[in-house]
């Protein structure tokens, strides 16, 4: 593969193979998913530990029972709105989610959390619309989800990558994903996104894999986690 004729992934390719996540067909990724409930579980991720999103989420999900839709999410917090049509601006989501405060903090949730939530289901109709489309309009939609207050560059990366398995994601955000490059490619152990010259390097490499950078970034997931339990050995 293309993947394997880089020198530095050769030996990452014999080790972990190629994802079998990124072979699969449009159809296939998306049957049966809910991506409301995926981009639930993204906001409710960020920045926090596993098992503290574990718990997190598992309290959204029985406040949601039966399901997280965006339309259970609008009528929990008490808005009315139809299809959250009114419900745009930043203030308007803050002042809605202010009055589910007692609820949202026995959930654990912090109010960006509920908000970004919030803010995704009022939009919901043109992401919807953004996310039925073969093939996916990756700058749109990542456009479209940015303008959430509460969703960040991260979470669109995520869930572009693991949910809706875009073949071109390169998430130079993600901290472990840069620990998985640095081994790989001899780069400096503490690579930082917000510097110029490491964000340089790092793209100057996604460019050498572009059009299936997302092959190449899961392999550097699996090769950061490797790292890890060799230094715990």
């Amino acid at each position: 593969s293309t993947v394997r004729a880089s020198p530095e992934m050769i030996s990452v390719v014999d080790q972990f193979g190629i994802p079998q996540l990124y072979t699969k067909s449009l159809d296939e990724v998306r049957g049966g998913k809910d991506y409301y409930e995926s981009i639930v579980h993204a906001i409710v991720s960020q920045q926090i530990a596993d098992a503290a999103a574990r718990t997190m989420y598992s309290n959204v999900e029985k406040l949601c029972a039966p399901k997280i839709t965006p339309s259970r999410i609008l009528d929990i917090v008490g808005f009315c709105g139809k299809d959250g049509d009114s419900l745009k601006k930043r203030d308007e989501v803050k002042a809605v989610c202010k009055k589910f405060e007692p609820t949202r903090k026995a959930a654990g949730l912090s109010e960006a959390k509920l908000v970004a939530m919030v803010g995704v289901a009022a939009k919901w109709g043109e992401l919807e619309e953004q996310l039925e489309r073969d093939p996916i309009d990756e700058v749109s939609l990542r456009e479209k989800l940015l303008v959430v207050n509460g969703v960040g560059a991260w979470t669109v990366d995520m869930l572009m990558l693991f949910k809706f398995r875009l073949a071109d994601v390169w998430p130079v955000g993600d901290l472990a994903f840069r620990g998985g490059l640095a081994t790989t490619f001899n780069l400096k152990k503490e690579l930082n996104n917000k510097n110029a010259n490491d964000l340089e390097s790092m793209n100057e490499i996604g460019m050498r894999f572009k059009g299936y950078r997302s092959v190449v970034a899961v392999l550097m997931y699996r090769v950061y986690d490797a790292s890890k339990a060799a230094s715990k050995t």
